[in-house]
Order: structure tokens, then sequence, then C-alpha cells
């Protein structure tokens, strides 16, 4: 059942269909569920409907159940700048580009959040 939904949630993200995926994952989630992959699609797609608050909750849950994953580090990052807590943004961003120091998405978000918490001379 989880894989079976984790697969078309997937399915519905990369064609855009966020609140498919949320339909298809919350379900899981709001029976308990501590799936990692469930929780991580569950909050990217929360975050592309712009319900960071939302996204937050659930990627932090995620976070509690893997270690290294430069990826979700990026989304939380994203996630707490949606809400404006760009102190912890920018400890996730900078979390994610220590894991995986090519992943231009993380810089250029970390670049974003510096400025917005007016750090001008970082962000440069």
């Amino acid at each position: 059942m989880k894989k079976a939904a984790i697969k078309r949630s997937r399915e519905a993200i990369s064609q855009g269909r966020f609140a498919d995926a949320i339909q298809i994952l919350e379900p899981l989630f709001l029976d308990g569920c501590e799936e990692p992959d469930v929780l991580l699609y569950l909050g990217m797609a929360y975050l592309q409907i712009e319900k960071a608050e939302n996204a937050v909750d659930v990627l932090e849950r995620a976070a509690d159940q893997v270690e290294d994953h430069c990826i979700l580090d990026m989304l939380l990052g994203r996630a707490y700048t949606a809400t404006g807590c760009f102190e912890s943004a920018e400890i996730y961003l900078e979390r994610a580009i220590t894991r995986e120091p090519e992943l231009v998405e993380a810089w250029i978000d970390l670049g974003k959040v510096l400025y917005f918490s007016h750090q001008y001379g970082e962000a440069a």
C-alpha cells in the first residue's frame, strides 16, 4: 500500500499535480505513518501549494527519520524561508550545501535567504 502510494504521489508531483499527491499521502500521514518517503513527498507537495507551515512540520518529522539527506535539508530550508524563519532556513541550506556542494539550487536559495535577512555582503 505505502509503496504504491509513494509511486503514485511521485508521479503526481513530477506532473505538477501537487494536490493529488497530497490526497494520496495525507491519509497515510494522518494515520501515523512515519515512512520517510511519505513525509518527504508530502512535505514537497505542501511546499509547492504554499502550505509552508505544514511542509515544515512534515519535513521535520522526515528529518528525524533519516540522516545526511541533502534534498530534505534543502526543502526544509525552502519551507523555513517561506515561513519567514530565515535563521532556520540558513541552517538547513548550509547543511544541504555541506552535504552536496554541487547542489546549485541550495546555493541560490541560500543567497536569497541571506539577502532577505539583510546579510548583503554574504549574499554576494
